[in-house]
């Protein structure tokens, strides 16, 4: 016998009848015949609520940090548009290995999502240093031969 439970987006004791907000589903196995009467679901449901609340804090989490790379990467473009350009050559060179990647390491889109957005963050530091600092190193740039 099992007992599939539904991981919900939503707290305990919401309205679920709308069906919206489902995470996953925890799936309980049990040997015996009436395994599962309402006593005992009693006893899984606050195992089930705080497995949903996990999930939620875990996507919740996520969700906040992707929110503030996205920024990051925004306000960076906005006061220096030429390393905004290189974060977008960034992430396009971090999605594309990403791609290669997830095929070779079976990893899903998420995986390929996340390295696109987080390459671009690897010269977020630069954000601190003054721009004085930052124009006189382009400069010499400029000037010096590449081979």
């Amino acid at each position: 016998m099992v007992l599939i439970l539904c991981l919900s987006a939503l707290g305990p004791g919401a309205d679920r009848s709308g069906g919206d907000g489902q995470l996953g589903f925890l799936f309980r196995n049990a040997s015996r015949p009436g395994a599962f009467q309402q006593r005992r679901l009693d006893v899984l449901q606050p195992q089930n609520d705080l497995a949903s609340a996990l999930v939620r804090q875990d996507l919740t989490e996520l969700s906040s940090l992707n929110a503030v790379a996205l920024l990051v990467i925004q306000m960076v473009s906005q006061g220096d548009p030429e390393t905004g350009d290189h974060l977008r050559r960034v992430s396009q060179d971090g999605r594309l290995i990403g791609e290669g990647l997830a095929q070779d390491l079976q990893r899903s889109g998420t995986f390929v999502g996340h390295l696109t957005l987080f390459a671009a963050l690897h010269d977020v530091g630069k954000v601190a240093v003054p721009d004085h600092i930052v124009e006189g190193w382009r400069s010499r740039r400029r000037r010096t031969p590449r081979h």
